[in-house]
């Protein structure tokens, strides 16, 4: 999570790229969202889709996220971010 003056077209760069290299190795990314912080949830134009209901925990309610690396790599946030590279 980034602070007001982190949000915006920089972060989101910055994820797909950490998504890139994430995957190299792995085949699912699991993350959290805060309900009291619409900001925590994960970008669902990178293939994000929900993997449980709200939870009460001590740090307030939360619900999973998860990504596989087959939703990364359909996903219009990859697509958008191989054209922006492509050689042409």
């Amino acid at each position: 999570l980034y602070t007001p003056e982190g949000w915006g077209r920089e972060v989101h760069n910055a994820a797909r790229e950490a998504c890139e290299w994430v995957f190299r190795t792995a085949q699912v990314i699991t993350t959290f969202e805060a309900e009291n912080n619409p900001r925590s949830q994960p970008p669902r134009s990178f293939g994000f889709t929900v993997c449980g209901p709200w939870q009460q925990t001590p740090i307030g309610s939360l619900r999973g996220w998860v990504l596989t690396k087959a939703a990364w790599q359909a996903s219009p946030a990859r697509r958008r971010m191989c054209l922006q590279y492509s050689p042409h």
